[in-house]
């Protein structure tokens, strides 16, 4: 298991995201081939596959020092949403400051079935 490699640091706190065990550990392409595995998981529509593979893609996303990673993740986010969950999404993006890629990316995902066909019943319902 690679959590062997990874020694706490003094805080006895494990460090967060991808960046604490990326490229330096595992070696170069480390964080674009887990940005692969994010996508690849993003292909099932279970809720914790979704949430988690946005809460990893999420600090891939905000890596300053890393544009392959950060463009990787960005096109990998791309070809996932539609059909990602909102949710998911949100956890991708929330610590996105790009505020028009944040925007495109959450337009880019379908509003959940459940919650169209409520919104048709509402409208139907609305006097006109």
């Amino acid at each position: 298991s690679f959590l062997k490699h990874i020694s706490l640091p003094a805080s006895g706190r494990r460090p967060g995201g991808p960046a604490a065990c990326g490229d330096d550990l595992f070696g170069d392409g480390f964080l674009v081939e887990l940005v692969a595995a994010c996508e690849a998981a993003l292909r099932c529509t279970d809720r914790f596959a979704q949430l988690g593979a946005g809460w990893v893609l999420r600090y891939c996303l905000v890596l300053p020092e890393r544009a392959d990673v950060r463009a990787a993740t960005e096109a990998a986010l791309r070809r996932a949403a539609p059909r990602m969950s909102k949710e998911g999404m949100r956890y991708a993006l929330e610590q996105c400051t790009d505020k028009v890629l944040r925007a495109q990316l959450l337009a880019a995902v379908p509003r959940a079935r459940a919650a169209a066909a409520h919104e048709a019943v509402i409208d139907n319902d609305t006097p006109a």
